[in-house]
């Protein structure tokens, strides 16, 4: 196949599999759902990534992929405009790139959120038609796999993991689709030694842990974490909800053909009962996340970092400022809490962090709002939380 750079031509493009159609979205090339990876159906269930299969002719890129299986979003109600339609077929992505000829851009590539169990990077807030224009770059959105699809830790599914522990194949995912850069953004305009990643949440816990990971070195040149911490689970954590969630299923023996015959909305509904269990002390209330299993991830991804595995990557982290009002953390009862109600909570939220600062941090936080939670009482010039 030719390799022409036709995005910048016709909208025409040669990638694995085929050839691929976008559209002229003004000044720039769209192209949405396009095959990254074989579909992880049948006996591919919890396996990592394949090569996609080749298709005959040219293959539309007009309409994006399905969304990997999720419970319905916060209150029951998509994002307008977002896709609805689920599928395990759904290793796709996105490409923005604009359509004027110049020396190869900058790509930045997008991870999405959503707790490791739901989002798509097709998200209508994720176009990212305004940023290749304005910025002048070439911007890649990808689906992985979520939940205990993507995530579920257990001996049974070792083989074709790659590891003794399991788990980790929505970051293979993500892996697979930062390769899928590599070999083919050149033909969009994209420069692939010039690559950033960027993620919020469980999008910025992802490259935290690819920060870490052999399979994704010299794949990204630089990274962008927000509202993301480096956290992940040991294998004895991710084989313990793997326990809660055969249990939920009423898998008393567990093999990988049980699991493979659970249809994928027992596994999103049994997954979405463990969300609503209160997480171990210390622990964030993410049942699924990335797992230390000695070979994707062999080491901590903090470890890892600090010791300059990650050396050569530029990396920029952040933090939203009021992100946690979304999950119910700027709540009065939580605004109000008096030095019991503090003590109590920091035993059961946070028992590793020391209690004296986080008691200052609150109060001092909360002054700046013109209240001092603490006392108990009303302080003078001041008003009661």
């Amino acid at each position: 196949m030719p390799s022409t750079g036709g995005a910048r031509v016709d909208g025409v493009v040669a990638v694995s599999g085929g050839w691929v159609s976008g559209e002229d979205v003004g000044d720039v090339w769209r192209f949405t759902g396009v095959p990254y990876a074989r579909p992880p159906l049948g006996p591919l269930r919890w396996r990592a990534p394949a090569d996609p299969e080749p298709w005959s002719g040219v293959r539309s890129a007009r309409a994006p992929g399905p969304i990997a299986p999720q419970a319905p979003p916060i209150a029951g109600v998509a994002i307008p405009g977002d896709p609805v339609e689920q599928s395990e077929d759904c290793l796709s992505l996105d490409v923005w790139a604009p359509i004027a000829r110049a020396a190869p851009r900058a790509v930045l590539f997008w991870i999405h959120g959503g707790g490791f169990t739901g989002g798509t990077g097709a998200s209508i807030l994720y176009d990212g038609c305004a940023l290749a224009r304005s910025g002048d770059v070439v911007v890649v959105t990808c689906n992985y796999r979520l939940g205990a699809l993507g995530f579920l830790a257990h001996p049974a599914l070792a083989a074709g993991s790659g590891s003794v522990v399991g788990g980790n194949f929505g970051l293979m995912d993500q892996v697979a689709a930062l390769r899928w850069v590599h070999r083919h953004i050149a033909e969009f305009g994209g420069d692939p030694g010039n690559v950033t990643v960027f993620g919020e949440s469980a999008g910025a816990m992802s490259i935290a842990a690819l920060l870490s990971a052999p399979a994704a070195r010299g794949l990204f040149r630089r990274a962008v974490l927000q509202s993301g911490p480096p956290y992940v689970h040991t294998a004895e954590q991710a084989h313990r909800v793997a326990g809660d969630l055969l249990e939920v299923l009423g898998i008393s023996r567990c093999t990988r053909e049980h699991l493979a015959s659970v249809p994928a909305a027992d596994l999103v509904a049994a997954a979405a009962s463990l969300q609503n269990r209160a997480p171990q002390p210390g622990e964030l209330p993410l049942p699924f996340l990335p797992v230390i299993d000695g070979t994707f991830l062999p080491p901590d991804p903090l470890d890892a970092v600090s010791t300059g595995f990650a050396a050569g990557v530029d990396v920029l982290t952040g933090t939203n400022r009021d992100e946690l009002a979304f999950f119910g953390l700027a709540s009065p009862s939580l605004m109000s809490m008096d030095q019991d109600g503090l003590t109590a909570w920091l035993a059961r939220s946070a028992p590793h962090c020391d209690p004296e600062v986080v008691r200052r941090t609150y109060q001092d936080a909360l002054e700046r709002q013109g209240c001092n939670p603490l006392a108990r009482r009303p302080t003078v010039g001041r008003r009661a939380c």
